[in-house]
Formats: structure tokens, C-alpha cells, sequence
């Protein structure tokens, strides 16, 4: 954070009135770290040395991402591993690139790699067997070898795991919450179904139930504590998927939380107004699905039948587009939206004016409901993730089962150091953070000689860009007035001293007094004759 070091050689030179006073910066001056660093911090009586000690080959290549898709795969699921490698050399080459898993045999694959550019391939695979894997990639070691090896973790569930939120009564038969949950998986006490859900009270939703949920849909729920609200924004941002049905007065609020969070990059695809109900049945009316974008996968399947068409509304609210927010997919005959996405940071919401409530509609009685909500769930889940880029210095942070071994637990470093780590339980979870990573690898969580979990932590990817600012270059963007600036390439001690203190010519002076001294008893000699 060279931002920051700036300041505090600032601050530590305030503490000392009355001197000359200057900041030196030894460096190679690497674009990708310099570029952006701001000098108008820097007052204007300090003078500003900078020292340039790079070198003069800047090629590297550089593995610089992983993604998986999808990030979470289940059991038997085909997962593919997608990798970048960068070439920040001049001439183009063909890199052997290497994935294993563990003491795995190898896979291979040739990468053509342009010269000052990036390039992807990826491997495909099932993995037969749930738990989290370490995964590596690799090319062969060049001037840099650090940015050479990528490392990652791949968790393989037994299904796909989708968190119910719901604040309704367990007992009601009328509940949103029981159909959602059938309907998810209807096979509950049998190893079946691609999906699993688990039901929670909206106030359970801490970090130990987002980092298990590959999905949350949100139903019948009150209103959201802060953290709840925090919780959900957070693992929006970070790339999750809300599925959000609106049910109550309640609804409104909570997504009005998600907004304060959010801040002015959070806009929804239309305001919320009055509920609308017609569950009382004296005026015979409901609202129906007229409009569809069909050209969405969610919705493809279901273009060709008149199954949306039939299903009646009772319950829902009045809205107001927002123009260029989100994504409308349905709109009910009176022109009220009835679904519609939405992006949050890296993840996604979608919002549906309906519950499956049969207080609020006849969904959950149709034969369409099943696959329709089984279409929402594999469009919403999330297909593709980069592997989580904790970077080599800053902190690394995972959650694991415990399995009952709090006790035995320890922390490792890559190199099998033995280390200190933050350690918050929940039942027979726990929250794992690193403060600090000094090295690139596996940092481990132990019970024994068992794995309970790692963490990958890499080179961060823009350090692998070599290239280099000249003196001129770096000059120019620090806008420091030239009287305030010196510069100097290598580190010869004599050559800094002459850059900072000038020529020194007192001994010219001196010859010149000599010489006039001698001009002088010349001609005093001549005018005595």
C-alpha cells in the first residue's frame, strides 16, 4: 500500500521541525503498483528522491485466474476449470499447462499464448465423491516463478444446497415455506433429487449459513434484523443468488434494508406499492401471467404451453417500473410486474410479486409449479465464479465442520509451519481467518492428521506485470514541481551523493585564486622593472 507508506513517512517526518527534510523511494517502479499512487499528500517543503533499480527484462508469464463453473458442483456434476495465463513478454509462445488434484495423475494441456496478452483453456471432469479438494495449476518456472503455480479448492457437496428463509408458522398446511421445500426435493428421506433444501428462521441467516447455501429464496419473511439484512447484501455482493418472494408489508421494508446497504449502486426494477387482494373471493377477481420474455432460459422451457397462463393471483403488489433497472420476465394482465432480476454486485436477485402461499395464489396446486420453480433455482444458481483470490500479505479466511474435534485443532502455513489462526464456532461449525499470509499454498485447518479445510492464497496477479516506469515517466505522474524531485537509476551510493548535492567546485575556485594570485605577483614583478 504505497499510499499509505507515503503517509507515514509524512507523518514521521512532522515530528521533525527545522530540518531539510526528504522522502527517498528505492524501487523498480513497477506500473501496475506506481501508476496509481497519489503524491499531493506529500507537502511542499519535503523533496522527493526516487531511486530506480530495475532491471531491464521485463518478459514474464504469469497464470493469472481460475474460475470454476459451476464454482459449487455437486456429486457426479461435470465441472469445468477455466484458467487465464498471461504473456507480458514480446514474442509468443506454447506453455505446457498442468492441473492435479492432491497425489492425482496430472492432466495436460498445450496453451498458445500471443505475445502481451492473455489467454484461457480449461479441463473438464466429474468428481465421484464429495468434499473439498486442492486443486493446482501450473506452467513451467521462468524468471518469476511464484506466479507460475495457481492454487484453489474445489467443494464437492452431495446436492445442491438451497436455504429457505421464512419467518411463517411450521405447522401452518398453508404455509409458502412447505411447498417450496416438497417441491425442492419431494423425495426428502431418499438419497434423491439434485437439490436439498433446509428450511431457517430470516434471523438465522449469519456467515456460517451463507457460506453453506449454494441458492436462499426468501419467503413469509418479517422484518430483517441489521445483520440479517447486512448478511444478505454481503453475500449478494460476493456472488451469491437471492431468490426473493414477496408475500407480505413486511417484504417492502426488507428490501428497502438491502438498498441502505447497498447504497446508490442498488436500485430495484420497480417500486413497491400498496397489496393488492382479491383472496377474499366476494369480487371473483384475480390476475393473471399475459406477459413473458420467453427468450430467457428461466422461462424457455414453458413458451410453447398455456400452463403460466392459468395460474391465478390473489395476492401482490402494485409496482412502478424503474427505467434501466434490471431485467422484467413477467407481468400479470393489469401490467403489475410479477418477476424480474436483478445484478448486485457479483451476484443476483430475483423478485417475485408472488407467493406459493395458497393464501396468495393457486402455484402450488398446479403441475407446473414444480418445474417452474426447479427452472428459477438452475438459471438463478450461480454457473461460473473465479476461485476466491485471497492474495499473498492480507488475511485468508475459510469455514469448516468441526465434526467434534475443537480441541484437536491446529493451523498450518504451506510450508507446514505450525501457525496461529481466529477461530469462531457455531455449533459444529466454525469460521477460520488468517490474519496475515506470508506465502503462497494451502494454509490448513488440522484435527489430527485429518484435513477439516484450506485455504488457497496466491501472488496477486498484478504483480506479475514486470513492467517497469522510467525515471521520466515516474516524474511526471507524481506532478511534483522539478525542485522538489531527484532521480537516479542504480544504487551507486557516490552517483546518489552527486545527484543530491550537486557538483562541488570550491576547488575550481581555488585553482582560479591561485591563478589570480600569480597574475597578480606577475605584475608586481613587472611594474617594480
Amino acid at each position: 500500500d504505497l499510499d499509505a507508506a507515503l503517509a507515514e513517512a509524512v507523518r514521521q517526518l512532522s515530528k521533525a521541525p527545522g530540518y531539510k527534510k526528504e522522502i527517498h523511494l528505492i524501487s523498480d517502479f513497477q506500473r501496475s503498483n506506481w501508476a496509481p499512487v497519489d503524491f499531493s499528500k506529500v507537502p511542499r517543503d519535503v523533496k522527493v528522491v526516487f531511486v530506480s533499480v530495475a532491471g531491464s527484462e521485463a518478459d514474464n508469464f504469469a497464470i493469472t485466474e481460475v474460475a470454476l463453473q459451476p464454482p459449487l458442483p455437486a456429486r457426479r456434476e461435470e465441472v469445468e476449470v477455466i484458467c487465464k495465463v498471461a504473456n507480458y513478454g514480446r514474442q509468443a509462445k506454447q506453455l505446457p499447462l498442468q492441473l492435479k488434484f492432491g497425489d492425482q495423475k496430472a492432466l495436460q494441456r498445450e496453451l498458445d499464448v500471443p505475445a502481451n496478452t492473455t489467454a484461457a483453456t480449461s479441463f473438464r471432469l466429474r468428481v465421484n465423491q464429495t468434499g473439498a479438494f486442492e486443486g493446482e495449476l501450473g506452467i513451467p518456472d521462468d524468471a518469476l516463478a511464484l506466479d507460475n503455480r495457481r492454487f484453489f479448492t474445489l467443494d464437492v457437496s452431495d446436492r445442491i444446497r438451497v436455504v429457505i428463509l421464512s419467518d411463517e408458522d411450521r405447522n401452518d398446511p398453508g404455509a409458502g415455506h412447505r411447498f417450496l421445500s416438497r417441491a425442492i426435493n419431494p423425495n426428502p428421506d431418499r438419497d434423491a433429487g439434485g437439490f436439498s433444501p433446509t428450511l431457517l428462521a430470516s434471523s438465522q441467516f449469519d456467515k456460517f449459513a451463507a457460506a453453506a447455501a449454494q441458492l436462499v429464496i426468501v419467503t413469509g419473511a418479517r422484518d430483517f434484523p441489521s445483520a440479517v439484512a447486512e448478511n444478505i447484501y454481503n453475500y449478494l455482493k460476493e456472488g451469491g443468488s437471492v431468490i426473493y418472494l414477496m408475500s407480505g408489508p413486511a417484504d417492502r421494508g426488507n428490501l428497502a434494508a438491502l438498498e441502505r446497504f447497498a447504497g446508490a449502486d442498488f436500485k430495484l426494477p420497480f417500486r413497491i406499492g400498496s397489496q393488492i387482494d382479491h383472496s377474499s373471493g366476494t369480487d371473483g377477481h384475480y390476475a393473471s401471467l399475459t406477459e413473458a420474455n420467453f427468450d430467457n432460459p428461466m422461462l424457455k422451457s414453458f413458451k410453447e404451453a398455456r400452463d403460466l397462463a392459468e395460474i391465478r393471483f390473489q395476492r401482490y403488489f402494485a409496482t412502478e417500473r424503474e427505467a434501466g433497472q434490471g431485467q422484467i420476465l413477467l407481468r400479470y394482465d393489469d401490467q403489475n410486474i410479477a418477476l424480474a432480476r436483478k445484478s448486485v454486485g457479483e451476484g443476483s436477485l430475483l423478485l417475485g410479486n408472488f407467493s406459493p402461499s395458497i393464501r396468495h395464489s393457486d402455484l402450488a396446486r398446479r403441475t407446473i409449479f414444480v418445474p417452474f420453480l426447479h427452472e428459477m433455482i438452475k438459471a438463478m444458481r450461480p454457473q461460473s465464479g473465479a476461485a476466491r483470490p485471497f492474495a499473498v500479505g492480507g488475511p485468508a479466511s475459510t469455514t469448516i465442520k468441526t465434526s467434534g474435534a475443537e480441541k484437536d485443532i491446529r493451523f498450518t502455513s504451506p510450508s507446514g509451519e505450525r501457525l496461529n489462526a481466529m477461530f469462531e464456532l457455531n455449533r459444529d461449525e466454525a469460521a477460520v481467518i488468517f490474519p496475515q499470509t506470508k506465502e503462497s499454498g494451502f494454509y490448513r485447518v488440522l484435527a489430527g492428521d485429518k484435513r477439516l479445510g484450506s485455504v488457497a492464497v496466491n501472488v496477486d496477479p498484478r504483480e506479475s506485470n514486470l513492467e517497469s516506469l522510467s525515471l521520466s515517466q515516474v516524474q511526471a505522474l507524481s506532478e511534483l514541481s522539478r525542485d522538489r524531485v531527484f532521480a537516479a537509476s542504480g544504487v551507486d551510493i557516490q552517483a546518489l551523493k552527486g545527484l543530491r548535492e550537486g557538483k562541488p567546485i570550491w576547488h575550481y575556485c581555488l585553482l582560479v585564486a591561485l591563478c589570480l594570485l600569480g597574475v597578480e605577483q606577475m605584475l608586481a614583478l613587472a611594474w617594480r622593472r
